[in-house]
């Protein structure tokens, strides 16, 4: 009698123990069918998703619904895909969502809207999708927000501004953007940065004025713009200074020597410049543990 009972309770509980945990299970089946890469937590006993790539893949909207349960999930990487803004409707609920890479997806500014309840976002790359100035207005309430990318976006002196509100923003990506000298001046009011990309952008001498503010930057990327010896000054006072990027520009070993007071510097890279080997040798005895690309 006892084991005929202990037969019948197992067979009313079970199919609940068995559902609770295929849910978890049918989805990650479905992400790796169609090319997914999942990674589970091993350390918690439940194991659950912490994160879900997918890259240069056909994955699209309608895979994004096997995403709606892992609520536990910390990184999405999306890269080149072809995820549109009707699938980031899945993101809801996912506010444990750390990382969030979208880099050229279909992604427009409407889709941005979908991130609103993202509290928990620290890294966001949106770089060649179709964001423009008006998207990054959606992006006032990720406040954790520490890394965003957006090169090769079409985003101006407008944009940049809308980013004033992050406040432990630490590393902003702008490469190939619109954003001029003036718009720079918004960088004084972002007192977290600490890494800045403008390669290939329009910045000049006078831009880097502003940059000059941003007095915790480590790291520099002025990569073919417009910089001349002439604005190297400017950059005395990054005392934290430990990597800069100057290849494709019109530096001279004149701009070198003024770069001498930089005593953190670990990188330089001064290729497809005027710079000479004379003046690499000169710039070495000065900061000897710095390591020059020419």
């Amino acid at each position: 009698m006892k084991l005929y009972l202990v037969a019948i309770s197992f067979l009313v509980f079970a199919p609940h123990l068995v559902a609770q945990e295929t849910d978890q299970d049918i989805a990650i089946a479905s992400l790796e069918k169609l090319g997914g890469r999942v990674k589970l937590d091993e350390k918690k006993q439940d194991k659950p998703v912490v994160e879900v790539s997918f890259s240069l893949s056909d994955f699209d909207d309608k895979g994004m619904v096997h995403l709606k349960g892992l609520t536990k999930l910390k990184g999405l990487y999306l890269t080149y895909t072809h995820v549109t803004d009707a699938g980031l409707v899945n993101l809801k609920g996912l506010t444990d969502l750390e990382v969030l890479h979208l880099n050229s997806s279909g992604i427009t500014n409407a889709g941005l809207k979908q991130l609103k309840g993202l509290a928990n976002l620290k890294i966001l790359d949106l770089s060649g999708t179709s964001i423009t100035d008006a998207g990054l207005l959606q992006l006032k309430g990720l406040t954790k927000l520490e890394i965003l990318e957006l090169d090769g976006l079409p985003i101006t002196d407008a944009g940049l501004a809308h980013l004033k509100g992050l406040p432990m923003l630490k590393d902003l990506r702008i490469g190939g953007s619109k954003v001029t000298d003036d718009g720079l001046a918004d960088l004084a009011g972002m007192k977290s940065v600490s890494a800045l990309r403008l390669r290939y952008t329009k910045v000049t001498n006078a831009g880097l004025v502003h940059v000059a503010r941003s007095r915790k930057l480590t790291s520099l990327d002025l990569t073919n713009t417009q910089i001349t010896d002439a604005g190297l000054p400017e950059l005395k006072g990054l005392t934290k200074l430990q990597w800069l990027e100057l290849s494709d520009t019109k530096v001279t070993d004149l701009g070198l020597n003024r770069l001498k007071g930089l005593i953190n510097l670990e990188d330089l890279f001064v290729e497809n410049t005027q710079v000479t080997e004379a003046g690499v040798k000169d710039f070495q005895k000065a900061l000897p543990k710095c390591d020059v690309s020419h």
